[in-house]
């Protein structure tokens, strides 16, 4: 019943995930909530999953295609929902592979114990996660490329990320952890709109993130779901539109096992 439940929950993410992409705009949504806490899993392919729910997001916008393949050209910053996946899986004690999209890394825990030992006290974890460059070739999305929209304007964008992190958390009881992550991300972005052959709009952008996040995680008695409440306070420097402050704020709910 529970691997049931699991595989359903994951392919319901994934078919979230994919609903939600945005394929007609040149943009930069860092990952600002990270979903994470400063313990590890505490044992060799232990781990977790969890489905993201964030609101405010920032996304810096900087090219687009819209209807009837007028292209917009004029740079902004908006804020949007987003919801994704993240995994942590155990390598040992004290360290997991951890992966939040479009980042994966490492996490290594520096104070405390793991929460498979679920001790009370001080925790403290540093992360260094990465996305590695990827491109995205991607048409109108009221279209298809390939059929209606021979010769039309097309986007291809390449990305690129990291991040660091240093968690510190304190837990209360078997169940409820508090913590602090402070953390630092830069994007790069470098777009194109052609049509034709021909490149219309040729851009590359680079944000830089610093943050601070303030999280709750509640696990549940016999230690198999795991509900996270994320806020954060962000500044975020963006290309040609200078910095901004921005409070996203998050749900997280995921198996453990």
């Amino acid at each position: 019943m529970f691997f049931c439940l699991k595989n359903s929950f994951v392919l319901l993410c994934l078919f979230l995930i994919s609903g939600c992409a945005s394929n007609s705009d040149l943009y930069l949504k860092p990952a600002l909530l990270h979903f994470d806490t400063p313990e590890t899993s505490g044992k060799l392919l232990g781990g977790s999953m969890n489905f993201n729910i964030t609101q405010k997001t920032p996304i810096y916008e900087y090219g687009k295609i819209n209807n009837y393949y007028t292209i917009d050209t004029s740079e902004q910053v908006g804020s949007k929902n987003a919801s994704n996946i993240n995994m942590h899986l155990g390598l040992a004690s004290y360290i997991d592979f951890i992966a939040f999209s479009p980042l994966s890394g490492i996490k290594i825990q520096l104070l405390g114990g793991s929460r498979q030992e679920n001790t009370i006290g001080w925790k403290m974890a540093f992360s260094h996660t990465r996305g590695d460059p990827f491109e995205s070739g991607r048409p109108n999305s009221s279209f298809d490329n390939t059929t209606h929209n021979i010769g039309g304007p097309s986007l291809k964008q390449t990305n690129k990320s990291m991040d660091y992190a240093l968690n510190t958390g304190y837990r209360f009881n078997s169940s409820i952890l508090g913590y602090l992550n402070v953390f630092y991300q830069k994007s790069e972005s470098h777009g194109e709109i052609s049509q034709g052959g021909l490149t219309i709009l040729q851009r590359e952008r680079t944000n830089k993130v610093t943050g601070s996040i303030f999280g709750v995680n509640y696990l549940n008695e016999s230690k198999s779901i795991s509900y996270l409440f994320e806020l954060g306070l962000v500044k975020s420097r963006w290309p040609t539109l200078g910095t901004t402050t921005s409070s996203p704020f998050g749900f997280s709910v995921g198996f453990v096992w």
